[in-house]
């Protein structure tokens, strides 16, 4: 996903950062009045969530992610649940 940003709908920008070689779970930062933060993912104990892709929903704050959980033991393609993930609801 590098080089994939969405707006926020609120003049700040959504820039996912891909996890490392399939054993580090995908970042979120959020890019808002001049500063870069990390935004909270949801979180299994255990598994790795690996984002696909992220769009913004137009004329909204909303934005929609979509990718996989995985044990962080097994490669990737191993024992996958897909997620989707949206921002504005909780737990993101």
């Amino acid at each position: 996903m590098p080089g994939q940003v969405i707006p926020d709908g609120n003049r700040g920008l959504w820039i996912p950062t891909p996890g490392f070689e399939g054993r580090t779970p995908s970042r979120m930062l959020r890019y808002s009045g001049g500063h870069l933060e990390f935004a909270a993912l949801p979180a299994t104990p255990g598994k790795v969530l690996y984002l696909n892709a992220v769009a913004a929903v137009p004329g909204t704050r909303r934005a929609i992610g979509a990718g996989v959980t995985y044990w962080g033991t097994n490669p990737i393609g191993a024992h996958q649940s897909a997620v989707i993930l949206a921002y504005g609801s909780p737990g993101w």
